[in-house]
């Protein structure tokens, strides 16, 4: 029985039950899946505490998901290069660190005809949404709020264009455009020409920035996102071979039923 449970801050929203329930069902495996609060600053102790419960691995979502790199002995390539962990898996008595969220945008970005992106905020999200364009060969453009984290940025991608928060009022001409700032943060209109929207929230639903792009801008929601790397967590809880291209859709379609519900 595999035991396993996403971990952030606030979590009773969360449709990750759902789609890693739905993943089981599919692959046949016997598995249990839940949500659990775990505020900023308490993930050391949540572990130490279920230590010995018999979890297979956690889902990570903010704020944990640089909180989680020193908890794990090793991590994997894209988790140190991002300095963001959103999968822990349990082995030996250790926690390994993987970050899929790049994975997930890789595959969205994959049905965006563009070579330019413009990314809104520059944490954890961002970073997976930066290093999955530029291995896309896509031209970034990040809009921040915080002037530390440009040298993590630049370490991803040196050739980012990093430009101040107030800008968000100019108009953008990049073709895809990604939200990674957490809800309540952008609450105006995005004026320009926007083909595709790559929204990182889907609660509450509809998102003020989906509510307010255009018909003609095609709508990537969180909802998608959550679906994209979600599809890649399940081989590693269950390390069981897995066709991504054929889970996504039914996990996303298994998200839209209760979000439209």
């Amino acid at each position: 029985m595999i035991r396993a449970a996403v971990l952030g801050s606030p979590i009773s929203h969360s449709l990750s039950p759902v789609l890693h329930k739905r993943a089981f069902e599919i692959l046949g495996v016997a598995g249990e899946y839940s949500a659990i609060e775990v505020p900023s600053g308490h993930l050391h102790s949540f572990l130490d505490q279920e230590e010995s419960h018999g979890w297979r691995g956690f889902s990570l979502t903010m704020p944990l998901k640089e909180e989680a790199l020193v908890e794990c002995v090793s991590l994997s390539t894209d988790s140190e290069l991002l300095k963001a962990t959103n999968t822990i898996i349990s082995r030996e008595q250790s926690w390994f660190g993987y970050n899929t969220d790049v994975l997930g945008f890789e595959l969205l970005l994959q049905e965006c005809d563009g070579h330019d992106v413009f990314i809104l905020g520059a944490g954890a999200t961002a970073r997976a949404a930066l290093l999955a364009a530029r291995r896309s060969g896509m031209h970034t453009t990040v809009l921040r709020r915080n002037i530390n984290r440009d040298n993590d940025l630049r370490a991803i991608d040196r050739d980012v264009e990093i430009l101040e928060w107030e800008k968000i009022a100019e108009p953008i001409f990049s073709g895809i455009v990604i939200n990674s700032t957490p809800a309540g943060v952008v609450t105006t209109e995005l004026r320009g020409q926007i083909q595709y929207l790559i929204d990182s929230l889907y609660h509450p639903w509809p998102t003020v920035l989906m509510s307010k792009v255009g018909a003609r801008t095609k709508v990537f929601s969180g909802l998608n996102l959550l679906a994209a790397q979600a599809a890649y967590q399940v081989p590693l809880f269950t390390e069981r071979e897995v066709s991504i291209t054929e889970l996504y859709p039914q996990l996303l379609e298994v998200g839209q039923k209760i979000i439209h519900s």
